[in-house]
């Protein structure tokens, strides 16, 4: 238990469900099942968060943690009635204390006039004074006796409001008879409702006729939506998305900006987005140098004491300072910093890996590295621009990594972890073979090759050399393949896969002989999806005998091109 709180705490919430599911396999528990119910809450499974809590209500109908668990649960999803009256159960069940307590929770949950379709329950006419106008001078409410932290809870939970309630803006209307202002007003409901959610607030701040709501001393609506909006998407950086990134930085945790270059260290934008799991950078836009980052340093202090949580990180077509392990705030950047990274893609990052991820890749010791590596899971480095001749990728030190994408990119080492890879190289480059390189991957069961790397009967001595369990098997038109590695995967008694496209050296008898070798004897087929697109040298007759044997997929697809030649 104490281990599944300290996972909890350290926002390992994954890890944390494993080893309660694990626990609660051998004797259900009152503790452990809530424990479980906040880590899947904390990860946005609700809905299984749920089902426990209500497991807790069965095995103690008497006891108030599930009534409690739920109407935290659904109070935090917007389902105010159901919550109050959760909380009231559990209320009618504790101590004379502990009730204390939760009245004063249950206080806090949001009325049921106030609901997460709230605006279903209040007239159209006050909406749109509370968006036009300062709350002292809409006299609607007043009307409708709704006080101030009432309208500030509707505010922070507009981006909630806009995903539940989706006709929202057919049934919003503006109380003025200007028809400069009703133009204005239709211009914005008609730009909203092509935005996506995340782009909501900044397009109300960027309009100019509603540029500051002065819902409470001065401040504007993207500073009460900054406390609940937790995803931002711009394709530009521009003055009014400078002016809502400002407000609602502290609490995104999905980040995507439309730049091209980013003018300060990675270390020091994360440090700007101290909760963000996911980060994306491009494809083209603004410079990041036109963003004003001064105020960060002051709104989000850097906290030395643990990682940062970011878990994504996306490059595309983007480059980043080369300025690494930069002081934030006086501080030296932690070791793991990037601990809790599981997932890099760099798509046209030119030239070459910028730091601080070039020091992920090299061959070094880990004493000699500026950063610990990171548990990388799936990762992806492209560049297809790129044709000079560079360093090579050295893999082997993330132990973690399951899926790779690599593009003309060499590789020096892959971890015994890998199960799929997808490797192209371009032409005119000197490519090292992928057998060595293979052959460590004991788990690998997706093969993707398109480009050099397969020379020489390279796959046919990989599969000699350690024999592979492989699933699936892909090699592009750029690639050598022989008759003798068609050959080599009679090895390989689970393929389910195998595509072949543009291959002029492949002929019928090695498929048909592969094939024959994974019929299923009851069925008398193979249970294998098999392509041969753009193959010309294979003859009719085994077109015809392969189609009849497989029991699955077959393509055998022939371009003008591939006729021709």
């Amino acid at each position: 238990m104490q281990q599944a709180k300290a996972l909890i705490a350290s926002q390992k919430y994954s890890e944390a469900i494993a080893l309660l599911d694990v626990a609660l396999s051998k004797s259900p528990d009152l503790r452990l099942l809530d424990l479980r119910a906040i880590a899947k809450d904390a990860s946005d499974q609700w809905r299984t968060a749920l089902t426990d809590a209500q497991q807790m209500v069965r095995l103690a109908p008497d006891k108030p943690m599930g009534y409690y668990r739920a109407a935290k649960i659904l109070a935090k999803r917007g389902k105010y009635d159901k919550a109050r009256a959760f909380m009231q159960e559990a209320i009618i069940r504790s101590t004379p204390t502990a009730q204390t307590v939760l009245q004063n929770e249950l206080a806090q949950i949001v009325p049921s006039q106030l609901a997460s379709n709230l605006f279903d329950s209040l007239p159209v006419e006050v909406i749109a004074l509370i968006f036009k106008y300062n709350i002292a001078s809409a006299s609607g409410v007043a009307n409708q006796n709704l006080q101030l932290s009432r309208l500030q809870r509707v505010c922070r939970r507009f981006h909630d409001i806009i995903e539940y309630d989706a006709t929202f803006w057919q049934r919003f209307e503006v109380v003025s008879s200007h028809r400069r202002n009703l133009q204005k007003m239709k211009r914005w409901q008609d730009r909203l409702g092509k935005s996506h959610l995340t782009d909501l607030v900044a397009s109300i701040d960027s309009f100019e006729s509603y540029e500051k709501f002065a819902l409470s001393k001065g401040m504007s609506l993207s500073a009460f939506a900054g406390h609940a909006l937790t995803s931002l998407s711009c394709k530009d950086i521009t003055e009014d998305v400078n002016a809502l990134i400002h407000n609602v930085a502290s609490n995104l945790v999905h980040v995507s900006l439309g730049i091209s270059r980013c003018g300060v260290p990675l270390e020091v934008l994360l440090q700007f987005f101290p909760r963000s799991r996911t980060i994306r950078l491009g494809p083209r836009g603004a410079s990041w140098q036109d963003f004003d980052i001064g105020p960060y340093e002051v709104l989000h202090p850097y906290d030395k004491n643990r990682a940062h949580p970011i878990e994504e990180i996306t490059m595309l077509e983007c480059t980043i300072s080369s300025e690494a392990g930069k002081l934030v705030r006086g501080h030296p950047v932690r070791r793991d910093w990037y601990s809790n990274v599981r997932s890099l893609l760099l798509q046209d990052c030119c030239p070459g890996i910028d730091q601080p991820f070039a020091s992920w890749f090299e061959p070094n010791t880990s004493s000699e590295r500026k950063y610990d590596l990171p548990r990388l899971q799936y990762l992806v480095i492209s560049d297809k621009r790129r044709i000079a001749d560079g360093p090579l990728l050295s893999l082997a030190h993330c132990q973690s990594l399951q899926k790779a994408t690599i593009v003309n990119y060499g590789i020096a080492s892959l971890p015994s972890s890998l199960q799929a890879l997808k490797y192209s190289f371009q032409a005119g480059q000197a490519a090292p073979s992928l057998v060595e390189t293979l052959s460590s991957c004991q788990e690998l069961r997706h093969l993707t090759v398109d480009g050099h790397g397969l020379e020489g009967h390279a796959l046919s001595a990989l599969l000699r050399h350690r024999p592979l369990d492989l699933r699936s098997i892909n090699v592009g038109p750029r690639s050598c393949l022989s008759n003798l590695d068609v050959e080599a995967l009679l090895c390989c008694n689970n393929l389910q896969a195998l595509e072949l496209r543009g291959l002029a050296d492949i002929t019928g008898g090695p498929l048909v002989r592969l094939v024959n070798a994974l019929r299923n004897p009851e069925t008398g087929k193979a249970a294998i999806n098999l392509s041969v697109d753009d193959c010309p040298n294979i003859a009719v007759d085994a077109l015809d005998w392969l189609r009849a044997n497989i029991d699955g997929k077959f393509s055998a697809k022939m371009t003008q091109v591939s006729r021709s030649r």
